[in-house]
């Protein structure tokens, strides 16, 4: 019988910042949710969330003229 492989565990810095965008996306915050995406973002370059946050996160960079860093969440979203 083969063992299998551990799942990795994402760090701690990823939960939070995914647990932080969450509530900033569900209180309206969305440009501070963004920018914590955006941070993020400069130290884990694949950080992706949820199909639906993470068009809101690149509608928002691009709404906020942020368009390098929203062409990479776009990316992401598809």
């Amino acid at each position: 019988m083969r063992k299998r492989k551990p799942t990795p565990e994402e760090p701690q810095e990823i939960r939070d910042a995914r647990t932080e965008i969450s509530r900033l996306l569900r209180e309206h915050e969305s440009v501070r949710a963004a920018s914590c995406y955006a941070d993020v973002l400069k130290n884990h370059p694949k950080f992706i969330l949820s199909v639906e946050q993470q068009l809101d996160v690149a509608s928002t960079l691009y709404s906020e003229g942020r368009f390098a860093e929203s062409a990479k969440a776009y990316e992401f979203y598809l």
